[in-house]
């Protein structure tokens, strides 16, 4: 299960956010957030507790914080209390609105926090965050390029020329999102993102090419050359083969790749000598922007080959 701290969450968003810690710095780093779901407990602080989460971050927009402070001050200091003894990860009061008093005497090691931020903006930037940090995650053994807008993974055994291709295409403007292993994750929901490591990884923006050693593609090429994200639209598996060559010369059979139970479009490409393969991989990438605007020159011959035989 994918989990963060709430120190971690504060070091990358809370500048964003505008976050400001009013009780329970020192346990930020030892609580952990487990969900991207967030809440706004206003049925809780009325007394339904039914179908509470626990592990959810709670946040206290204007709506509940002007229904806490209509009630009187020991009923408004129980309920805070109930919902904090829950503990839950962190209580965010939103729209610049200050905690009630007695919440600092409660002992329990909740955080309890504070931001000028509009609720519902908070509110979205908050779990767009959390679906992209908890989102299932895996590595694969590849090369993932961004090719006309396109997230492509280059797959094939070692010495399929994986980097050496994806070295062609970034020296022609396209850019590098990972080399050799490629993280890929499910995020959004129901589509697959290649994402780099770590910023503080010593591997990022590195390839390896057979025969000339270790390059680092931000110095070499400038900016333009890395991304750090990419929605991965199409795997092309490079495959090693031995003239002669027999395969059939086109189909509208689709394979695909699978991830995260996802289908992602596959293509198998075979590598021969005085095939020109980052060409061809620039010419499916157009291709498959055709398709995905409805144009299908495959079918278009086949149709029109049926179409003689009738």
């Amino acid at each position: 299960m994918s989990q963060i701290t709430l120190y971690e969450l504060l070091s990358e968003i809370g500048e964003d956010l505008r976050i400001s810690i009013e009780k329970g710095e020192e346990y930020v780093k030892d609580i952990i957030v487990t969900t991207e779901r967030l809440s706004r407990p206003g049925l809780f602080l009325s007394g339904y507790e039914e179908h509470f989460d626990k592990r959810r971050i709670q946040i206290i927009g204007n709506t509940e914080y002007r229904y806490l402070l209509s009630l009187p001050y020991e009923k408004r200091c129980e309920r805070i209390e109930r919902l904090i003894k829950n503990n839950v990860p962190a209580l965010v009061f939103t729209r610049g609105n200050k905690p009630p008093e007695c919440i600092y005497k409660i002992t329990e090691k909740t955080a309890v926090l504070s931001t000028p931020e509009y609720t519902p903006i908070f509110q979205r930037k908050l779990y767009d965050y959390l679906c992209f940090k908890l989102a299932p995650t895996m590595t694969v053994h590849g090369t993932m390029v961004d090719v006309y807008d396109l997230g492509i993974l280059l797959t094939g055994k070692s010495g399929s020329g994986k980097s050496e291709c994806a070295l062609d295409l970034i020296s022609q403007g396209f850019s590098l999102i990972a080399d050799d292993v490629v993280r890929l994750i499910e995020y959004p929901k129901g589509s697959v993102m290649g994402v780099v490591p770590r910023k503080e990884d010593v591997f990022q923006n590195i390839m390896e090419i057979r025969g000339v050693g270790i390059i680092d593609v931000f110095s070499m090429f400038g900016i333009g050359a890395v991304k750090d994200r990419k929605k991965l639209d199409l795997v092309i598996e490079l495959l090693i083969v031995e003239p002669p060559l027999h395969m059939g010369r086109f189909s509208l059979k689709k394979d695909y790749a699978e991830y995260f139970g996802i289908k992602i479009d596959k293509v198998v490409l075979p590598v021969v000598p005085g095939r020109h393969i980052s060409a061809i991989i620039k010419a499916l990438a157009l291709d498959y922007r055709l398709k995905l605007y409805g144009y299908n020159a495959t079918k278009r011959v086949e149709d029109y080959l049926k179409s003689q035989h009738d």
